[in-house]
């Protein structure tokens, strides 16, 4: 996507406006310098002027609509007054900071977004692309559903579709931030942007253009950098009330300085006017209009790389009042797949003897239950045995024959067959299924050979992202599961959480978030994203993780973190802290300056040239603190 021709016009006028205004200056201060003939300065003067036309006309346009003071008229008033006095240099030099602050704010709204995700090298090449029983080559923009693509060793993967052929390694990191290498094979599902770092894919396509999840995840971006923050909606509601008091301040100090002075002596009319210019100067609110847009922005673009995506800046500024956090426990706060938790053996000698059973069975099968087995039985060094037979039964298990080897995995009725369950085996089932195991059962013709306790493995680094988001503010985190009693405080317990809610359907889920808003304050939802949507929506602000791809999983949640892993979800929080950061120190330091300004305008021989030229570092050490937002 790139930015539209109407914004690249605007950000290409400001840029052409500022360079003739900087070339103006630059002028006017070399004939000042060399005592030319006025002729010169006026000419030079002229041109600056000319080149700030535009706020001239912008500031009348808005009165004539609802005549309220705005920045625009402060600008104009203070270049107006300069003017009057004959300080050319001064005039065109406030001019030039004025048009500097208008191509910074045109250039923020033009490319919110645009750099943020890109098509890579899939934009500047031709695809060839198999449609139907012809063979042809396309631009990327002319691909469509159906076609089957050939992506060779470092392309761009250009539209999202599913693997038809071929094997090789792709990287999502342009979309979800996380370098990290992905299997893809023949029914694998691939997502424009993807890189191909090795292999061969054709890849059939789903999705092409605007309805690609890169796509959606870009104008996400790009709509959130351009939404206004509260700052900036706090300074437009009161720009008013802010320019009318700058504009009294100034005329008071007219009056003052031009009718008293301390030695009770009056001073010309001329002077009193430049003091009141200077004190107004002070508070001129270049530094303030630019810190709220740049700050937000930087952190946009930051967290998008990182596999967030704030759908507005509101989002950005919710979650840095958040001080109460929900977790989803499947999926969210576990992997959503079964591990290995315990052993038993019953008939079995040894824990390689009912692993070598067990993958007699379960190594021809591609059951999550048969995977946490398969995984589990890669320590061990286990001979292959493959089966003459394999019969695999919904919802119970599976079972594998070779010769007079019979051997059966699954569920406790699939070994109910007419042999005794020995009472050790009922006891133990019934102890873990308590404690909310999963469990599966292993039996030869006869015997009960030993069974396997699965859970829902817990994330290796949830604890340390919990206890990292605990720092940024966060006093009480809660669990949410549909499980039972036991596996929520099991995992409580494991992660440090404060408490923990078990048996939560829907409805329960969403009582317990009212719950929480009402006792402990603003509070965040995490969860899938289409499950949880409900409660993602009765939080003040929700998360989705594992968003990508699913078009019901980024429509669910103010936050969508693309990535399923937790990196998000502190990323997330980290912004939302930095910026809440910058823009106090940024609002502290800015009004620090301005009344220190004033003071020496009113008090000491400040200049116009010294007080325009210390606005000029106030916004450079505004832009070097917003650089804050977008590094660690």
């Amino acid at each position: 996507m790139n930015d539209s021709p109407a914004e690249q016009r605007a950000v290409k006028r400001a840029g052409i406006r500022a360079t003739a205004a900087f070339l103006g200056l630059l002028a006017l201060a070399v004939l000042r310098q060399s005592h030319a003939p006025m002729i010169g300065v006026y000419l030079c003067t002229g041109l600056v002027m000319l080149a700030g036309l535009p706020i001239v006309i912008r500031t009348v346009r808005t009165l004539s609509r609802k005549p309220t003071p705005t920045f625009d008229l402060l600008v104009v008033l203070i270049t107006a007054g300069c003017l009057f006095l004959h300080m050319w240099l001064e005039a065109s030099l406030f001019v030039v900071l004025a048009l500097l602050t208008d191509v910074l704010n045109a250039g923020i709204a033009a490319h919110a977004g645009s750099h943020l995700l890109t098509f890579a090298a899939a934009e500047t090449r031709r695809l060839r692309v198999k449609r139907g029983a012809e063979a042809m080559e396309v631009a990327p923009d002319g691909l469509q559903p159906g076609d089957v693509v050939m992506v060779e060793q470092g392309m761009s993967i250009p539209a999202d579709g599913v693997v038809a052929g071929g094997l090789g390694e792709i990287m999502e990191a342009s979309l979800t931030g996380e370098s990290a290498y992905r299997q893809a094979a023949p029914g694998s599902k691939v997502l424009a942007g993807s890189l191909l770092q090795s292999g061969t894919l054709n890849v059939r396509v789903d999705k092409v253009g605007q309805d690609t999840a890169m796509a959606k995840v870009h104008q996400l971006v790009a709509r959130a950098a351009r939404s206004p923050s509260r700052l900036q909606g706090l300074l437009d509601r009161f720009a008013g009330v802010y320019v009318t008091l700058v504009l009294g301040l100034g005329v008071l100090v007219f009056l003052f300085a031009g009718q008293v002075e301390f030695s009770m002596t009056r001073i010309p009319l001329r002077a009193a006017l430049a003091r009141a210019l200077l004190v107004m100067l002070a508070f001129t609110p270049f530094a303030i209009i630019l810190l709220g847009p740049l700050s937000t922005y930087l952190a946009l673009l930051r967290a998008a790389r990182r596999g967030v995506v704030f759908k507005s800046v509101r989002w950005l500024e919710k979650l840095a009042s958040v001080r109460n956090l929900v977790l989803d426990k499947t999926g969210t706060l576990t992997y959503a797949r079964p591990a290995v938790h315990e052993i038993k053996l019953f008939a079995a000698s040894s824990e390689k003897e009912l692993l070598s059973a067990a993958m007699f069975v379960e190594r021809q099968s591609s059951h999550p239950v048969a995977r946490a087995i398969q995984e589990h039985a890669r320590a061990f060094d286990l001979e292959e045995d493959v089966p003459e037979r394999f019969l695999e039964f919904e919802g119970g298990g599976a079972a594998a024959m070779k010769g007079e080897r019979h051997i059966k995995v699954g569920a406790l009725w699939f070994m109910e067959d007419g042999r005794e369950i020995p009472a050790d085996v009922s006891a133990w089932l019934q102890e873990k299924e308590q404690q909310g195991y999963s469990m599966v059962m292993v039996a030869d013709r006869t015997r009960i050979l030993g069974g396997f306790a699965l859970e829902d493995q817990v994330r290796e680094d949830a604890r340390q992202v919990l206890e990292d988001i605990r720092r940024m503010g966060v006093r009480r985190i809660l669990l949410l599961t549909g499980d039972n009693p036991t596996v929520a405080e099991r995992v409580r317990q494991a992660l440090g959480l404060d408490d923990a809610m078990a048996e939560c359907m829907p409805d329960k889920k969403i009582q317990c978030i009212l719950n929480e808003r009402s006792r402990h304050g603003p509070t965040a939802m995490v969860g899938d994203g289409i499950n949880d949507a409900p409660a993602l929506a009765a939080a003040d602000t929700g998360l989705a993780m594992g968003a990508l791809g699913s078009d019901a999983a980024l429509a669910a949640a103010g936050i969508a973190l693309l990535e399923n892993n937790l990196d998000g979800l502190r990323e997330a929080f980290a912004a939302s802290r930095r910026v809440a950061w910058i823009w106090r120190i940024g609002l502290g330091m800015i009004l620090l300056v301005d009344f220190s300004l004033a003071a020496w305008a009113f008090f000491a021989p400040m200049t116009p040239v010294q007080g325009i030229l210390m606005q000029m570092l106030l916004v450079g050490l505004t832009l070097l603190l917003c650089l804050r937002a977008w590094l660690d």
